[in-house]
């Protein structure tokens, strides 16, 4: 890698992986949590807009998945009715921890 030292990296002076965290460390001094999640997609639609679309979608998850602790917005479209926006769907990856 380009100007990054080996040893940030995890790799002895030879190159070698030598067990350090290639991905860095976490702050001096903090604790490091190690959490596993799973992903799942869902589709959010509303009237209102994209907002509402994401709020109703995640308050619907909500219900039957715990741990949710983030999502990401994957795909954004809407239904065009008389010339009009009718309807706005989000595609969403949902992530939450697993237990």
């Amino acid at each position: 890698m380009h100007g990054v030292p080996a040893a940030a990296l995890g790799l002895s002076a030879a190159g070698a992986y030598d067990g350090g965290n290639p991905c860095g460390g976490g702050r001096q001094g903090e604790a490091m949590t190690n959490h596993t999640y799973k992903l799942v997609e869902i589709v959010g639609s509303s009237p209102d807009g994209c907002d509402q679309a994401i709020q109703s979608a995640i308050a619907k998850a909500g219900e039957t998945i715990k741990n949710i602790d983030w999502f990401e917005v994957v795909e954004t479209r809407g239904h065009i009715q008389n010339g009009k926006i009718a309807h706005y769907q989000v595609t969403l990856k949902v992530g939450f921890r697993v237990t």
